[in-house]
Parts: structure tokens; C-alpha cells; sequence
């Protein structure tokens, strides 16, 4: 059966990947700084056929749970996406975001390492980290 857009297509099945084109950081918690966590969250979001974040979940949170994967969450659902393909056809797939933190290591400063740009598809300059304040 030929794909009509806005079809859910599996990721592994598009023809070009959802590719981020805005990126949100997500901001720290003060429980995640008073704790000095680090981590990785993924999320799961659902990129549709016009680019939004039609939906996001956490889908590995760190440990301990410091409210890291509902701000990851938060920050994904404002990014915009050119959406994924499927011989040419605008179709919805889910992706998996990587949202990597790294504890405080100067002054409080708390570091997001933007490791996640290569796979969002941002290309390797964006990768550098920025402080949360």
C-alpha cells in the first residue's frame, strides 16, 4: 500500500529522517544541581508530517529522579522538525533525543553537553555546551 501523508511510519522504514531545525535547551532543576546529577535522557517524541513535536515522553530518565526527564520533555516538545520521509511523502515517525547533563563543575554553572546535535541532525558544530542559569 502506497504512504499518504501523515502516516506513521517506523524510523527505520523513512526514506529521510525528522531532522531538528530549533532546538530547545533543557533547563536543569535545582533538586538535579543541589545533587550534582548527571545523565543521559532519552526521550521518544513523535515528529509529525508539519514538523511539530506532536507528542514526547521520557523514555530513559536518569537516577536518581530528579525531574531531568520532565524538563527534557518540556524543551523537546518546543522543537521544530523538517519531518521524515517516505518516498517523498511527509509521514509522522518517532525518534528517540538524546539529552545528555553533565553536573556542575564550576560555580554552579550546570552544563547540558550537546552530544544530542549529531543525532538530531544539527551536524557537529552545535555541539558544544552551554551553561544553564
Amino acid at each position: 500500500p502506497k504512504v499518504k501523508e501523515g502516516d506513521v511510519v517506523e524510523i527505520g522504514d523513512v526514506t529521510r529522517p525528522p531532522q531538528a531545525t530549533k532546538v530547545v535547551k533543557a533547563e536543569a532543576t535545582n533538586l538535579a544541581r543541589q545533587r550534582k546529577v548527571s545523565g543521559t535522557v532519552l526521550v521518544r517524541v513523535l515528529v509529525d508530517e508539519t514538523g511539530r513535536a506532536a507528542r514526547a515522553e521520557v523514555f530513559r530518565d536518569t537516577t536518581p529522579k530528579v525531574g531531568l526527564g520532565e524538563a527534557s520533555v518540556n524543551a523537546v516538545k518546543q522543537w521544530q522538525w523538517t519531518p521524515a520521509e517516505k518516498d517523498g511523502v511527509r509521514v509522522k515517525t518517532w525518534t528517540v533525543v538524546p539529552m545528555p547533563f553533565v553536573s556542575p563543575d564550576r560555580a554552579g554553572d550546570y552544563f547540558v553537553a550537546a552530544g544530542f546535535a549529531g543525532e538530531a541532525g544539527l551536524g557537529a558544530d552545535a555541539g558544544s555546551p552551554a551553561p544553564f542559569r
